[in-house]
């Protein structure tokens, strides 16, 4: 396959959040990504457009981008599906590198290059921006998603695979045009605070007994700090999982937690359930997410929002209270993090509490 220079991201340019069609040229044929049920899932693949009487694409498709605050040029990308359950589902990556949107409790997110924009104006009159020539791939990696890697490609379907090209260039097949549909511009009422480490930290377990490391935290909340007007909390990680001697780690072996403390652990200590702040008898600590086992490379992953189901993560803060981040392991696996950070999104309009 024809190889082509990697594409650049134009600097402090980088593609705006909204809702895209993701498409394709292949052979003279214009290939639209979709997402096609594969029982209780659904696997991406680029499929030719339908065609209508006008000869106007119908692609029945179209994916959310939203940028990752505090993670320079990173994205998640979920499908137009599940409309109701949209927070319990998210893209991730199977162990054979094909990508599927299942019920997850973390997301995958993706670094996004182009090369150039340029508009286009649909046949309902609308004119829409283009991203040429792009490239989405594992951030911090050589993994780009690349259509028909395994012979799949025919005109009518092609599987996306997570692929390491291992610095051949850029490939044709791993080009997409992404045209926007409708932007986002954010919200007005809403602001992001973010905290972040980039100290690495691995904590092992012995046996079968949970082990929790502190790994950041945040200051002292005081009086007028913008985190006790936050409407949700999210933590992003660049982790990877092992088990013994190096082998795949056991399911479920290794995540991540956000506790409130009334004493800010140092970074490293081992944390015990005493040491968290406690509620109703009930310490104030959330899981934020679990590492994918299939492999032993690390993953760019984030957790679902604190306050949701439930979960009362904001109104558990108080004047006073430190909010850290703890790294877990057990089974006697290894939960080994390069970086993490933790975005508070904060609502303006309520002011400090």
């Amino acid at each position: 396959m024809e190889s082509r220079a990697p594409p650049h991201r134009k600097p402090d340019s980088r593609i705006q959040e909204g809702n895209y069609h993701i498409n394709q040229v292949q052979c003279d044929v214009t290939l639209s990504m979709t997402a096609i049920s594969n029982g209780s899932n659904s696997t991406f693949a680029m499929k030719s457009e339908v065609l209508t009487g006008n000869e106007q694409p119908l692609q029945s498709q179209f994916w959310t981008i939203t940028y990752q605050p505090g993670i320079e040029n990173s994205f998640t990308i979920d499908v137009s599906l599940n409309p109701t359950d949209a927070g319990a589902w998210a893209t991730i990556v199977n162990a054979d590198g094909t990508l599927e949107y299942q019920r997850t409790k973390y997301f995958a997110t993706w670094s996004i290059d182009y090369v150039d924009t340029y508009t286009v104006t649909d046949a309902d009159s609308v004119t829409r921006k283009v991203y040429s020539n792009c490239s989405i791939y594992e951030p911090g990696t050589t993994r780009y998603w690349t259509v028909g890697d395994d012979g799949s490609l025919t005109h009518d379907l092609a599987q996306i695979k997570l692929v390491d090209n291992n610095d051949q260039g850029h490939l044709l097949k791993q080009s997409f045009e992404l045209k926007q549909l409708s932007p986002w511009f954010g919200n007005g009422w809403e602001q992001n605070h973010t905290i972040c480490s980039v100290e690495p930290i691995s904590v092992t377990a012995t046996d079968d007994t949970p082990i929790r490391k502190f790994y950041f935290g945040t200051n002292k909340i005081s009086p007028n700090d913008p985190i006790l007007s936050c409407i949700g909390a999210q933590l992003s990680t660049d982790a990877c999982a092992t088990g013994k001697d190096g082998q795949l780690a056991k399911a479920d072996s290794t995540w991540f937690e956000v506790a409130v403390f009334s004493k800010l652990p140092t970074p490293g200590q081992q944390v015990t359930l005493e040491q968290v702040k406690s509620r109703d008898g009930k310490p104030l600590m959330w899981e934020s997410h679990r590492l994918p086992c299939h492999d032993v490379n690390y993953h760019a992953l984030g957790g679902g929002m604190l306050n949701t189901d439930g979960q009362y993560f904001c109104k558990s803060i108080e004047e006073g209270d430190y909010i850290g981040v703890l790294v877990c392991a057990q089974y006697g696996s290894t939960c080994a993090v390069r970086g993490a950070k933790l975005r508070f999104e904060i609502d303006k309009k309520m002011g400090s509490r």
